[in-house]
Parts: C-alpha cells; structure tokens; sequence
C-alpha cells in the first residue's frame, strides 16, 4: 500500500506504517483450513491479535477524526443559530403579508357585495317603476295620449335596463413580493341563499353541492312534534326507550 501525500494531510505517516503492517499479512487471507489441535490454537492466537488491531485502529481512527467532528458541530450550531433567527424573520414576513392580502382581499369581497346588494335593489325598484308606469301608459292610451304613454314607458324600461347593468367591483390582483409565493384559493360566499340554490338546481352538475341538514331539521321536527312537511323528505318515527326510576 502506498502512501500518497494527500492522504497524510490528514493521516500522519507513522499511522499510515501501522495501518500498512497491520494488513501486510491479514490482507493475503482468503480462507484458511484448520486440520489439528496445534493449528487451532495458533488460529486462536491470530484471532486475538487481529481483534486487538482492529480495536487499535479504530481507536487511532477515533482521535484522528474527533478535532475535525468538533470543529463541524461547532460551525453547524453557529450557522444554525443564524439561520433560525433569519428563517424565523421569512416566518414573520410571510404572515404579516399573508394576514395583509387577507385583510385586502375581504375588503374587496364587502365592497362587490355591497355593490350587487344595491344593484339588486336599484333593479327591484326599476321593474316596480315599470309596472306602475305600464299601469299609467295604459290609461294615457285609453284617453288617446299614445305619444305621452310611449314616452313614460320607453324612460322607464331604460331605468330598468340600466339598473340591470352589474357593476362589479375591481379585484387587485396580489402582488407577489420578492421571496414570497402565493397560491390562489377561491373563498364561496353565500350572498342571496335562495337565489344560489335556484340557480344550482338549474345545473346538474351543481346539484350535488346542495346539502340538507337533516341534523338540524330533524331536531326541528322534534320540537314541533311532527308538524313539519316537507314535499321530498320522508319521516320516520322511532320509539326509543326510556329508563324511568323507580
């Protein structure tokens, strides 16, 4: 075995001559046959020599390379110390962001809410405008006043048509701050209950999205004490036993 200088940078020479003598022979064994008393014990005998190397090597081993373990524990807890404290600062950093595009976001959804909410009712009032205004077109017409009449109906159809037009309220698109990455999610939020389940039962494909709460409905049951029907729900009384005390 050769000793390269690279190798006693770390391993000094008189070490590497040990580990050199220690396998000078041990390294020629492949298998060995043992035939009497006499060669067993000797057999014995290099056993024993060999384990007191392999414990002496390891040994040498260990004091060679313990500096080194060390040395790398204590740049490991050093840097570790860092590290969390700048990991624990993008921690931060990451929930104030998150917590403000939360915040922005809910504003947001408020506002359209609020506007749809006015846009419904402005509609609401328009087609009441136009009911009343048919009514009155009606008994201009019948007095003759045909051209008054158009007039009244076309201004208030154009009400209706106008309180019809959705004004939504613009969304921001978040913006993604440098180290930091988002991911979209969709947030549902009911804002017309009876509207939403309309609309979906129009829709096959949303109509396993509309859940009945037979928990609740069936405590309500109870307490009107079998009074409620509902057309598509079956009920069915139980007896359940009570233990009174004697």
């Amino acid at each position: 075995m050769e000793i390269e200088s690279k190798e006693t940078e770390f391993i000094p020479v008189t070490n590497r001559q040990k580990m050199v003598s220690a396998i000078e022979e041990i390294k020629s064994w492949v298998l060995i046959t043992i035939a009497t008393d006499e060669e067993f014990e000797k057999a014995s005998h290099y056993r024993r020599q060999v384990s007191t190397t392999i414990s002496e090597l390891e040994k040498e081993k260990k004091e060679l390379t313990e500096p080194y373990k060390s040395k790398s524990k204590f740049i490991d807890a050093e840097y570790k110390k860092v590290i969390d404290i700048a990991e624990n600062g993008f921690k931060v950093l990451g929930n104030a962001l998150s917590s403000y595009q939360q915040a922005k976001h809910k504003k947001e959804r408020e506002e359209q809410a609020r506007i749809e909410a006015e846009n419904r009712e402005k509609t609401r009032k328009a087609q009441e405008a136009l009911d009343k205004a048919r009514e009155f077109a009606a008994e201009l017409e019948a007095q003759g006043n045909t051209k008054l009449a158009e007039k009244i109906l076309t201004k208030a159809e154009n009400k209706v048509e106008s309180a019809a037009t959705q004004i939504v309220a613009p969304v921001a698109i978040p913006t993604k701050p440098e180290g930091t990455s988002f991911r979209e999610k969709w947030v549902c939020t009911v804002t017309d209950k009876n509207a939403a389940i309309f609309f979906m039962l129009q829709i096959p494909m949303l109509n396993d999205f509309i859940t009945i709460d037979t928990v609740g409905l069936t405590k309500a049951q109870n307490s009107m004490g079998g009074k409620i029907v509902v057309d598509g729900i079956t009920w069915n009384k139980e007896l359940i036993p009570v233990s009174k005390k004697i």
